[in-house]
C-alpha cells in the first residue's frame, strides 16, 4: 500500500510514507467501482470534513498546503485509486486546495515572501509530525479535515500552481517531474480539463469530460467520478441547467444515490423551458436558492470550524 509514495515521499525529503493507490491498474472506461476499503476511506474522508477546531490556526493550514501539495503530486503517479475513492481527491482538485492555501496564507503573510516561504518550509519539516502518514483512515480524515469548499477556493494574487511546480519553484525539487496518472490517455485535454477546473468553471469542465467519454480513445483520461463531483458542485451552486443535455441525460439514469438522478432530471426540464418538478429539487440546492452547503458552509465558519474564510455568491466574509 505504501511502496509508490514512499519513494515519491523520498525524492520530496518530505516524509517517509504515505498510503499510495491499492490498484496497480486501472479500468479503460475510466469508471470502476469502489472496493469496501476503497468506501471506508472515504467515509473517513468525509467524516474529516467536519473536524476543524476553532483552536487550529495558522501553522495548521500550513501543513495542510503541504499535506495537498504531497498529494497532488502522489496522485499524478498513482492509478486510479484517488479518484475512485472520491473524484475530488485527484490531483486537479489537490491542486486547486494546495494553490488556495498558498494565495491565502500569503495574503496572511501580508505579502512578505521570505515569511510565507519561512513558514512554509517549517510546515515541510515537521509534516512527519503533523499528518498522520501511517495510519490510512486517520490520514483520509486529516486530508478532509483540509478541505476547502471549492466555490471559496482564494486565486486573489494569482496563484495556480500544479504540486510539481510547488515542489521545483517553492521547495528546490528540480528532478520532480510533470507526471500525469497512468489513466490519463489524451495529456493536451486533460490540461485543459484542469484549467477549467482551477477558473472554478465547474459545469465546463464537466461538460468537456463527458464528450471525452463519449470516445473509447479518451474515456479515461477524466474520471468519470470527477465528471460526478463537478456535475454535483454544479447543481449545488445552482448551475445544473448548464450541465450538457447529453450528460444530464447519463446522470439521469446513473447517478448514485437515486435521489440525485432527480437533480439531472429538474436541470432538463429547466433547459427545455419547463417548471423544475418540486419532488425532484436538489436536496442540496432547491432551484433559485441558496444551495444547502452554503448554509453549512456559513454555520461551520461562524462556529470555528473552516480552515478558510468563505468567499463565494452566498458567503462573501472573504472577499
Amino acid at each position: 500500500m505504501i511502496r509508490r509514495l514512499v519513494i515519491l515521499a523520498a525524492a520530496l525529503g518530505l516524509c517517509s510514507a504515505m498510503p499510495a493507490a491499492a490498484q496497480p491498474d486501472y479500468n479503460e472506461t475510466g469508471w470502476r467501482p469502489a472496493t469496501e476499503h476503497e468506501k471506508a476511506l472515504r467515509k473517513a474522508y468525509e467524516d474529516g470534513k467536519f473536524t476543524w477546531s476553532k483552536d487550529d490556526g495558522i501553522d495548521e493550514m500550513y501543513d495542510c498546503m503541504i499535506a495537498w501539495q504531497v498529494w497532488a503530486i502522489t496522485a499524478r503517479v498513482a492509478p486510479d485509486t484517488f479518484p475512485t475513492i472520491s473524484g475530488d481527491l485527484s490531483h486537479v482538485f489537490a491542486e486547486g486546495h494546495m494553490s488556495h492555501y498558498v494565495n491565502t496564507l500569503y495574503e496572511k503573510a501580508g505579502g512578505d515572501v521570505e515569511v510565507f516561504v519561512q513558514n512554509m518550509i517549517a510546515a515541510a519539516q515537521r509534516i512527519e509530525r503533523t499528518v498522520p502518514l501511517n495510519d490510512e483512515k486517520a490520514l483520509y480524515r486529516y486530508m478532509g479535515k483540509c478541505y476547502v469548499q471549492p466555490a471559496s477556493w482564494n486565486f486573489s494574487q494569482g496563484v495556480r500552481m500544479t504540486g510539481p511546480e510547488f515542489a521545483r519553484d517553492f521547495l528546490q525539487r528540480a528532478e520532480v517531474g510533470d507526471d500525469y496518472p497512468v489513466y490519463v490517455k489524451d495529456i493536451a485535454k486533460r490540461k485543459v480539463f484542469d484549467k477549467l477546473v482551477l477558473e472554478k468553471r465547474f459545469p465546463e469542465a464537466a461538460n468537456f469530460a463527458a464528450k471525452m467519454h463519449a470516445d473509447p480513445a479518451l474515456k479515461s483520461t477524466v474520471y468519470w467520478h470527477e465528471i460526478l463531483e463537478l456535475s454535483e458542485m454544479a447543481v449545488s451552486a445552482g448551475r445544473g441547467s448548464d450541465l450538457s443535455m447529453p450528460l444530464l441525460d447519463t446522470l439521469s439514469k446513473v447517478w448514485w444515490p437515486k435521489y440525485k438522478r432527480g437533480w439531472a432530471v429538474n436541470a432538463m426540464r429547466v433547459k427545455r423551458g419547463e417548471n423544475p418538478a418540486n419532488d425532484h429539487r436538489p436536496k442540496s440546492s432547491g432551484v433559485g436558492k441558496e444551495p444547502g452547503w452554503a448554509k453549512q458552509e456559513r454555520e461551520r465558519y461562524y462556529g470555528g470550524r473552516t480552515n478558510y474564510t468563505p468567499c463565494n455568491q452566498w458567503n462573501k466574509m472573504g472577499c
